[in-house]
């Protein structure tokens, strides 16, 4: 027996449109949220999943590149190595500076004496 058609219609979903047009503007007047008020920070405007800044950013210092390389030699270049090694910066930050500045400058620098060399 073929499958029979059924007049079934489709319900709206139950989601809260996010352009709920009967809400009040907030030049309307509303006591209700009379205690939010808007942020003076810069990063008002970013979503509220992304954390703000809570380290001051500063340049890399001698000392830092120092330990990084030293960490690099002793134990590898991995993000679980840096770890705790330098106050104020993540492991991803030393990883990162160790790819894209320090092993790239160490390479050129091979390089350039290679040729020196010939």
């Amino acid at each position: 027996m073929p499958p029979t058609s059924t007049n079934k219609q489709i319900k709206p979903s139950p989601r809260k449109s996010p352009y709920n047009h009967n809400q009040k503007h907030d030049n309307d007047n509303d006591d209700e949220n009379d205690d939010v008020k808007p942020s003076s920070s810069p990063d008002s405007t970013t979503s509220p999943s992304k954390k703000p800044k809570s380290k001051v950013s500063r340049p890399w210092t001698a000392g830092d590149l120092l330990i990084i390389f030293d960490v690099v030699t002793k134990r590898g270049a991995s993000i679980p190595n840096f770890e705790g090694m330098i106050e104020g910066r993540t492991g991803t930050q030393c990883y990162s500076n160790w790819k894209n500045t320090i092993a790239p400058s160490i390479q050129k620098m091979l390089v350039e004496r290679g040729n020196k060399a010939k």
